[in-house]
């Protein structure tokens, strides 16, 4: 530790970005370019949006976070656009740098810097210590750094005081560590690194700034050490992309502030967290949806882009969409964004995605890639971050077409993180496919777990299976063992499951569940999206639609889903049930 901070001593954030200010070094990416400037015009055109304590009080009075959230992040997505436009040298009239002016004079505005949904009382509330208000921190901070004296210094002195008053001053002040410094999850990263960084700009006083990276650096370690020994994210893609792709950005800062004699990617631990996406992706642009992740991602994003500037090809790359970010994102990232402009490059061809068998022993989860087929299952126990209640759960994949299907995340309201969070569609074992043990769901805690977890390969089949009988926690249930035999040349996979109980046998309910059409085609034959299911025909099947909001990256998208069930009633007494699911194309 001392070492890495004597470098630190030693080094400096003079030369960090220096080429983000010319240009030229955007000239590759003129198409991004283009719409990334429309949309700060049209930013620097329109009223900054206003954040009112009419909206503040919702999240506490209803739950609501999108009616606060989406003109906080508007905000940050209005930042991204005028900060690179401007660099771009696409402000010819200066209009976009006197925007930039009004919003980081907002931003200093702003009440807190910390999303309501966030708020607790350790603290007073300005100037807490969450996610979104480090990362603000770390935005307002580089700014400052890009643009130096093209800002009128009035302004500089105000976001410099706030910084100072949000950030360097709150850290090092009287409080109670946070919770996030353990490095648990994400928020470890994001929060530690973003004020690592910012500390790394704007704190003049060596013995304070050695101090707050002294619990930067540890918290990091954490965060590292959190992750299974197979460097599995079991928060899924989405969070890996947010707590590791800011981990990534705070160890790329101090390689090139120490002049590469820190590396933290010098680190097996995280090697192995780096290649994680990769590892679990179904398609070019499909991955695992487990826990609150996406259903489609890419390479291509800012952490890959920094991850390959130091693993190499070792980390799978594909060109970025770069304009959707802005277009599209509540929380486009001016740090992120930013750098995946400079560092990309979108005529660069996609990396194959060659076909393979992957098992994640630490985390029980089974990837199998034979294109267009794909399959992911998963044991493990119900106590993960960003747990749904799914031991057992798996998805299938037929090129651009699904099967039954993990959920991925839904609307994040305040019920999403309460008492309540398995009463949600897709975070209780009611929105996967899994048993329901006479009219028992699983239930959520680390104690809820499988057992006899196997994998093995077996004559070109792939044999996965476990005892998922704890996760119900019933004391009728002695055992609930459920197997795959995935069959990759032939793109199918067979489900079995065997029952044992102690005592009078419960009746089951064989659930399975996806966003694709299901349709009862005859006795014992479903068709299932791009999969036709096969079952024993004197099984009585039922199909049922229901509606999900998914997430919408912080904020409801407003994009209603309808998700498919398919149950299969099998009678106390049976000793168990089989079906194949096989591809209808």
């Amino acid at each position: 530790m001392d070492a890495i901070l004597d470098s630190l001593d030693r080094g400096s954030a003079a030369g960090i970005l220096s080429e983000a200010r010319d240009p030229a070094s955007y000239a590759h990416q003129a198409a991004a370019v283009d719409a990334i400037v429309a949309r700060a015009r049209a930013a620097a055109a329109a009223p900054i949006p206003q954040l009112p304590w009419s909206l503040l009080r919702l999240f506490e009075d209803t739950g609501d976070r999108a009616l606060f959230e989406t003109p906080y992040f508007e905000r940050r997505k209005s930042l991204t656009a005028l900060e690179i436009s401007i660099l771009a040298g696409r402000d010819a009239d200066g209009s976009l740098l006197t925007a930039l002016h009004d919003l980081l004079w907002a931003i200093c505005d702003e009440y807190s810097w910390t999303l309501p949904a966030h708020f607790y009382l350790k603290r007073p509330i300005p100037i807490l210590l969450a996610l979104f208000s480090s990362e603000t921190g770390l935005y307002v901070a580089e700014a400052l750094h890009l643009f130096g004296d093209r800002l009128d210094p009035r302004v500089v002195a105000r976001c410099r005081a706030e910084v100072k008053r949000r950030i360097l001053d709150s850290y090092l002040g009287d409080y109670p560590e946070e919770w996030w410094e353990r490095g648990t999850n994400n928020w470890g990263a994001v929060c530690a690194g973003s004020i690592g960084i910012t500390f790394l700009y704007e704190e003049t006083d060596p013995a304070r700034r050695r101090a707050a990276l002294t619990r930067v650096l540890a918290t990091m370690n954490a965060f590292l050490d959190s992750f299974p020994s197979d460097g599995t994210c079991l928060e899924g893609v989405g969070y890996w992309e947010y707590g590791f792709g800011f981990f990534a950005l705070f160890a790329d800062f101090v390689h090139q502030h120490t002049n590469g004699a820190v590396d933290l990617f010098d680190d097996p631990r995280a090697r192995r967290i780096a290649l994680f996406p990769q590892s679990v992706a179904l398609s070019p642009s499909r991955t695992i949806s487990f826990a609150d992740a996406p259903r489609f991602y890419s390479a291509g994003s800012a952490a890959t882009t920094i991850l390959h500037r130091h693993y190499g090809d070792a980390v799978r790359l594909s060109p970025a969409d770069f304009s959707r970010p802005v277009a599209t994102m509540p929380d486009a990232k001016p740090a992120m964004l930013l750098r995946n402009l400079l560092w990309n490059n979108p005529d660069r061809p996609a990396d194959p995605l060659p076909d393979a068998t992957t098992y994640r022993s630490d985390a029980q989860w089974l990837i199998v890639r034979h294109a267009p087929f794909a399959f992911a299952a998963l044991f493990g126990s119900n106590g993960t971050p960003h747990n749904h209640n799914d031991i057992g759960s798996f998805l299938l994949v037929h090129g651009d077409d699904e099967g039954p299907m993990d959920l991925g995340s839904g609307k994040y309201t305040r019920k999403s993180f309460s008492a309540e969070r398995y009463t949600i569609l897709c975070n209780g074992s009611q929105g996967h496919s899994v048993p329901i043990v006479g009219g028992a769901l699983q239930k959520n805690g680390r104690q809820f777990h499988a057992t006899d977890v196997a994998f093995r390969e077996e004559a070109g089949d792939i044999v996965f299976s476990g005892d998922i009988a704890g996760a119900y926690g019933l004391d009728a249930l002695a055992s609930l063992h459920r197997t795959f035999r995935v069959r990759p040349g032939d793109g199918a996979v067979s489900v079995t499951d065997t029952f044992a109980f102690n005592g009078e046998p419960l009746s089951v309910t064989e659930r399975f569940v996806g966003y694709a059409k299901v349709e009862i085609t005859g006795p014992g034959e479903v068709r299932f999206g791009a999969f036709t299911a096969t079952f024993d025909p004197a099984l009585k099947a039922s199909v049922h639609p229901e509606p999900m909001e998914p997430h919408g990256r912080m904020q409801g998208s407003g994009d209603m889903r309808t998700v498919s069930f398919l149950d299969i009633e099998v009678p106390a007494g049976a000793a168990g049930f089989e079906v194949t699911f096989s591809p209808s194309v």
